[in-house]
């Protein structure tokens, strides 16, 4: 599998420069010029990573963020993903999605779905997760046909490493999106990156259920903190509560298969591909890193193992996070509609995430909110943890040499450009990174 290399920094006060680099002591005399590498542009990215004994396998790729622009442009890829008739019904679960569009591969810009499925009598949890083909194509290895009954409530969430998703009726049901209570966005604006279907309904039943719900404590981190969650603001960044865990296996002939243990064994020469998301930093990274222990459930995909997904995190966060609570803010550009703010939409990502609505009088007010805490809580956290996070592996190594410098360049940009925090609070940035030929291998932090 080939990598394309497009070396892509930002700078603030000028225009976009190829191969920069920002020595320590640079960065020290200018506080005020930031040189990020937030994203690799268009490269895929192999990475292996030890965890408790497991091998992980992750292709991330990962799309440059150029702000500053609310047109589309030429480099954007805009992805399409056709349900199958059904989604919610055990077959629909085993009927691959397809996905197409411009530049929309499997092999280049993967797209995700994940389910989480709550049985109303028993309590029960479990995940499963259908599989995204090329659309035209087969899949290497026949689906997995999950065993569903009649007290199963099933919600589906869809991610993506290109620009966007969108849902898409099948050929043979022009109303299967309505019947599965899918959302894209709010009219024809849509989140991006995100979409679900049924998700209101889930979480409804979850919340119905209220106590008989078993949900595991969060518990207490190396660092002497209670462990995070994807509402903490030591995890957040522009646009929390996006994308999901979900894998799947990647042949050399570009099909795709489900990433189960007889798979795995069947396909030894694939590669498993993951979403790029807050939900998989969290599950796959953070929490491993900080020996906290991640939400699972039985997975329905590959019976005898525990997955976690986007539901069961959100799940949790409801649960037991404590203030200062982060929910997505009006400025995340997954609900904002042409650069301006909607309360509409933004509630409406809440209300498919499991958070509450805001009924505030002013949006403005909890962005401003948002980013003091970003200050506060998510830049010192990155130095507090550090004696954690510097011994544990990147999640791109194009980007960063380990996860402390990832969540350097992370929070770089998307306190700077993503959300203008730094305009908005009127305060230089607070973390400068430091790049070497293009990778972020340490920081300038000022306070």
């Amino acid at each position: 599998m080939g990598l394309v290399d497009v070396e892509i920094f930002f700078n603030p006060t000028s225009s976009f420069t190829a191969g920069a680099a920002m020595t320590a002591a640079e960065a020290a005399k200018s506080q005020s010029t930031v040189i990020l590498h937030p994203f690799v542009a268009l490269r895929l990215l192999s990475a292996s990573v030890t965890m408790s004994s497991t091998r992980y396998i992750f292709a991330l790729l990962i799309i440059a963020l150029i702000t500053g622009s609310s047109s589309a442009d030429d480099e954007e890829v805009n992805c399409r993903v056709m349900i199958p008739k059904n989604p919610l019904s055990a077959n629909g679960l085993a009927t691959p999605h397809q996905v197409f569009g411009d530049g929309c591969k499997m092999s280049e810009l993967p797209s995700f779905v994940e389910c989480t499925i709550f049985n109303t009598k028993s309590f029960e949890l479990s995940v499963y997760n259908p599989l995204v083909i090329d659309k035209g194509t087969e899949p290497a290895a026949s689906p997995v046909v999950p065993h569903l009954g009649k007290c199963d409530v099933v919600g589906c969430w869809f991610g993506t490493n290109a620009n966007s998703i969108t849902l898409v009726n099948p050929d043979d049901d022009d109303k299967a999106l309505e019947k599965a209570n899918c959302v894209n966005g709010l009219g024809d604006s849509i989140f991006g990156q995100f979409a679900a279907c049924n998700a209101q309904v889930f979480f409804a039943a979850v919340k119905k259920a209220g106590r008989h719900v078993k949900v595991p404590p969060l518990g207490t981190g190396r660092n002497g903190k209670t462990c995070y969650t994807t509402r903490s603001f030591e995890v957040v960044d522009q646009d929390q509560s996006d994308n999901v865990i979900a894998s799947y296996l990647l042949l050399p002939n570009n099909q795709t298969a489900q990433a189960t243990k007889t798979n795995k064994a069947r396909f030894n020469d694939s590669v498993e591909i993951s979403n790029g998301s807050d939900e998989l930093l969290l599950d796959k990274f953070l929490r491993p890193a900080l020996g906290c222990e991640q939400i699972v459930a039985d997975d329905l995909t590959d019976p005898g193992s525990k997955k976690s997904s986007l539901a069961l995190q959100e799940i949790q966060a409801r649960k037991y996070q404590n203030n200062p609570i982060a929910l997505v803010p009006s400025f995340d550009p997954m609900v904002t509609i042409d650069g301006a703010l909607s309360r509409q939409k933004m509630n409406l990502y809440r209300a498919n995430v499991f958070q509450p609505q805001d009924r505030t009088r002013s949006l403005r007010k909890y962005n401003r909110f948002y980013c003091e805490h970003m200050l506060a809580e998510t830049a010192h956290s990155i130095l507090e943890d550090k004696p954690y996070t510097q011994k544990f592996i990147s999640p791109s190594n194009a980007v960063a040499v380990n996860l402390f410098t990832f969540l350097i360049q992370r929070f770089a940009a998307a306190f700077g450009q993503e959300l203008n925090c730094t305009g908005l609070l009127n305060i230089d940035p607070p973390i400068v990174p430091v790049s070497q030929n293009g990778v972020t291998i340490d920081g300038v932090f000022n306070f």
